[in-house]
């Protein structure tokens, strides 16, 4: 068949060709735009699920720092039990300096040090029950981050299918675009001998 100069049945022929392959080129098109802004769609939540996991691991990752810090401050040699140790010793000093004063025969001066004694974060019910319940609520934290964490890396798989499959698709796009015109010019080419 001649480009410049075909008959009347090959220009129908290929007329023809060119129609058939352009409208399917285009309903492919069609189809994969749809399933395109789908796939859109699709990643704009899973981006939007990041987002929200990411701000609450942020959240958590901070109070897990502010807890760290607590439990520092109330653990053996922490600022707590360095605070009750020089309370004791000036309570220690406080009974020297008074038993020194008092020159009483038979009677002892009071045992300052053991009145007002103050005990430990170890010494103490309450003040271990809390370190231990904050060690409790750091442990869950954590094991919050790392839940959060796999999620997040489920996500940005999950995100970078999608991607990859929309990028594909775009390039799908691209081709059939480029057959539709090319069909379109032939198209036009072969209706002037129709």
């Amino acid at each position: 068949m001649s480009w410049r100069n075909p008959t009347k049945k090959e220009a129908e022929e290929a007329y023809g060709n060119a129609k058939s392959k352009y409208r399917n080129a285009a309903e492919s098109y069609i189809h994969n735009k749809k399933e395109l802004e789908s796939l859109q769609s699709e990643r704009n939540k899973q981006i939007l699920k990041g987002s929200s996991s990411t701000l609450k691991k942020i959240s958590f990752e901070k109070r897990i720092k502010q807890i760290e810090e607590i439990i520092h401050m109330l653990s053996p040699g922490g600022a707590v039990d360095d605070a009750i140790s020089a309370a004791n010793n000036a309570a220690r000093k406080d009974e020297e300096y008074l038993a020194k004063s008092l020159n009483c025969s038979g009677i002892r001066s009071p045992l300052i040090s053991e009145t007002f004694k103050c005990p430990t974060v170890e010494e103490n019910a309450y003040s271990y029950g809390a370190l231990q319940a904050i060690k409790k609520e750091k442990n869950r934290l954590e094991q919050a981050v790392r839940e959060l964490q796999s999620k997040l890396n489920a996500l940005e798989q999950e995100t970078k299918a999608l991607t990859d499959k929309m990028n594909s698709l775009a390039s799908a796009q691209t081709d059939l675009s480029k057959i539709m015109k090319s069909c379109s010019f032939e198209m036009n080419h072969y209706k002037k001998y129709v």
